[in-house]
This record gives structure tokens, C-alpha cells and sequence, in this order.
């Protein structure tokens, strides 16, 4: 039998599902199960090969949707509302096409619609750029300490820099390979016309990584979607500001 998805759980009633970033974990969205965790059924799981959640083979979007379906059979969950930050925001998708009557609402945070060609050059320069330290005989921790705090605005705080370093440092070099792989293959532009939930697309005004103008224009592929921009944020805006994430999360799951 295959294992399931590790994942941290705060609180009862509707369950609302995030998924993490390429540099991230279940961790990544602590602030989220403890300002939202006495109004719904928070759950947070560690993506395949993340934290104490086991490596799929192969490791994809394909067998991470898989695993996540099996995860919220282990819950005896029907359908949750599914919010997925970057990466996560990837796999989200790929969770709509593989399983779309599992989700009632979904919310795509600083995410893109792909990629583009993984022999690209700005694929490669990418994979180049986030692979350096590593190629040069550096940890994890080399490579959190230079990419987390390009991830947050020039306003950000220092304690979330720091706490995103600490979660990115603790990502098995394996897992970022391989999900950095995933990453740059991804797309999934032709699959947004066949999301038929309501759909929140959440950006970031100093995001480089999924810029604002991307994502509108990502809204306008999808059916039943708007477009939000917090200003003044970086790619990280639930680490970066959680009380403003939150809002903008619970106002979109109880709108009508």
C-alpha cells in the first residue's frame, strides 16, 4: 500500500487545503492554520519528497495530484477548497484536470499557467541561477540564503526572511532538483479554460516570479475567475503579511 502524504491539520468544519512552494513545506503556512484553524478544517500537507512525506515515483505533477487525492481519501474528504502557492499553485492545476470534482473552490497564489520549454534559455539560465550554489559544492542552506530573501519585498521583516530560510534550508537537495524539474516543464495555458470553480488568481505587486500582469492575464483564461494584486508584497505573501493573506482567503471562501 502507498504511503500518504504527510500533512499538518488545525481546527473543524470546511476544509481548506494548501500546498506549498518550491522552497517551502507544510511549515510554510503555519500562520495560516493558526489565524484560520478555529473557522474551517486547515490542512497543510509536505508535498511529495517535502518534510516527512515520501517521494513519488516519478516524481511529477501527474503522481503529486495522485498522492494528494489519496491524501484527502485518508481524510475522508469529498471536496475542499484547494489553495496552492507557487509550485503548489502548479500542482493545483494539474489537481483541477486529474480530479476536478474534489474541489469546490481554488485559489491560485503567485503561480503561473507554465513555464515554458525546459530547453529554453531562460529555462536554463533559471535552472542555472538556482542551482549555482549547490554545483559549486554549497548546501541548502547556501542556496536559501541567497534566493529566500529575493523572494519578499524591500519592506519585508526580517522574521520572515528567516523563517523562509530555515524552511528552505531543510528541503532535501533531491526533492529541489527534482521538483525544480518539474517546475520548468510545467504548462498547463490550454487546461484553464476547463476550470469550472470559482476561481480567486492572488498576486503580489514586487513578485518577478509570477508578475501581476501574468496572472490577470492567467484570470482571463478561466471561466469563473477575478483577479486580486496586494500591494507592497513579494512572492511570499502569506509569510510575508499572513493577517492580509487571510482576509483576502476567507473573503473569497464565503463569498457567495
Amino acid at each position: 500500500m502507498r504511503q500518504t502524504l504527510a500533512a499538518m491539520s488545525r481546527g473543524q468544519g470546511r476544509p481548506v487545503v494548501f500546498l506549498h512552494g518550491l522552497g517551502g513545506s507544510s511549515r510554510s503556512w503555519e500562520p495560516q492554520l493558526r489565524n484560520m484553524g478555529d473557522r474551517y478544517h486547515c490542512i497543510a500537507p509536505d508535498l511529495p519528497g517535502y518534510g516527512a512525506s515520501p517521494e513519488t515515483s516519478p516524481m511529477s505533477f501527474s503522481a503529486w495530484s495522485d498522492a494528494l487525492a489519496r491524501l484527502l481519501d485518508a481524510m475522508r474528504l469529498d471536496r475542499v477548497v484547494l489553495v496552492g502557492h507557487s509550485l503548489g499553485g502548479m500542482l493545483a492545476q494539474e489537481f483541477m484536470i486529474d480530479h476536478p470534482a474534489r474541489v469546490s473552490k481554488l485559489l491560485l497564489s503567485c503561480t503561473r499557467p507554465a513555464f515554458g520549454r525546459k530547453d529554453g534559455n531562460f529555462q536554463k539560465e533559471f535552472i542555472a541561477a538556482r542551482l549555482k550554489k549547490l554545483e559549486e559544492g554549497g548546501t541548502m542552506r547556501d542556496v536559501a540564503e541567497e534566493a529566500a530573501p529575493t523572494l519578499f519585498s524591500p519592506s519585508a521583516g526580517r522574521e520572515a526572511i528567516d523563517s523562509a530560510v530555515v524552511t528552505m534550508a531543510q528541503v532535501p537537495e533531491k526533492t529541489y532538483r527534482a521538483a525544480l524539474d518539474c517546475l520548468v516543464a510545467f504548462d498547463r495555458k490550454e487546461a484553464l479554460a476547463r476550470i469550472e470553480v470559482p476561481t480567486l488568481l492572488l498576486s503580489a505587486e514586487h513578485d518577478r516570479a509570477a508578475p501581476p500582469l501574468v496572472m490577470e492575464r492567467m484570470a482571463e483564461r478561466i471561466p469563473h475567475a477575478r483577479h486580486a494584486s496586494m500591494s507592497g508584497l513579494g512572492h511570499l505573501p502569506n509569510i510575508e503579511a499572513p493577517e492580509r493573506f487571510d482576509r483576502e482567503v476567507t473573503a473569497f471562501i464565503e463569498a457567495d
